[in-house]
């Protein structure tokens, strides 16, 4: 399966969605089309996305009805639903339901892309080596990721917020391997501390999120960071990331 970022566009307006699609494309997204609810379901049973955007009135099967069978099937994928009516009943039984966001027609591409890189995962390398290909297989696999050298601009970087996780070499100058991890939790709490180490740690430093032993494959990389994205989503999943 391709790396890149998975969307999945439903809607019964074969125009819209084909052209949503382009738009995606060109963005750099891997994209898939449906065009009502039943579709929906069936490409969620025989592949994976990282986001789903549906329109909410679709004949056969509502977008919120597909939304509920596909949670059965997928419950971690976020959902965006679209709507051009006034569906009240549907939109709360949606937010019910915890669908990550509702927009209105006709749909902002900007707005759509804010949501998306909402959901989407996001990771600062601190490493005096970095590996430049890592940055580049994980930008592709949908991350927003930087890479620093420096710890006091690191140190910086993680304060502004702006990361789930923190790729911390315990190599890094001018930290120690105990300190740094206490550091960039003081900095940001809620950031995630992934360590790296050419050496095994016999014991895991008890604030990080997980370790990793140089050379790594890259996907336990991945799948470490699939974890912080998970647990990014638990937290969003349900609430209102933009009103109508």
């Amino acid at each position: 399966m391709s790396s890149k970022f998975r969307i999945l566009v439903v809607d019964d307006n074969r125009s819209l969605t084909e052209a949503l699609g382009d738009v995606f494309e060109a963005r750099g997204y891997e994209v898939e089309l449906a065009f009502d609810g039943n579709q929906a379901v069936e490409r969620v049973r025989s592949s994976s996305f990282d986001c789903i955007l549906m329109d909410i009135r679709m004949p056969q099967m509502s977008g919120v009805d597909a939304f509920k069978e596909i949670k059965k099937i997928d419950p971690t994928v976020p959902v965006i639903l679209m709507t051009a009516y006034s569906v009240q009943g549907l939109i709360e039984e949606a937010r019910a339901e915890g669908v990550a966001a509702i927009v209105q027609k006709p749909v902002s591409i900007d707005k759509i892309v804010a949501i998306i890189d909402e959901l989407k995962g996001s990771a600062l390398i601190v490493d005096k080596c970095p590996d430049p290909t890592l940055q580049q297989v994980l930008t592709d696999a949908g991350y927003r990721v930087a890479i620093t050298s420096a710890s006091a601009e690191a140190l910086t970087m993680v304060a502004a917020g702006q990361y789930d996780a923190v790729m911390l070499s315990v190599e890094i100058d001018g930290l120690t391997s105990l300190d740094s991890v206490v550091y960039f939790k003081e900095c940001s709490p809620k950031c995630l501390i992934i360590v790296m180490s050419t050496e095994h740690q016999p014991h895991p430093n008890p604030y990080a999120f997980a370790t990793l032993q140089k050379p790594f494959k890259i996907k336990d990389v991945i799948e470490v960071l699939d974890r912080v994205r998970a647990l990014k989503l638990e937290n969003k999943l349900g609430k209102k990331l933009f009103e109508l």
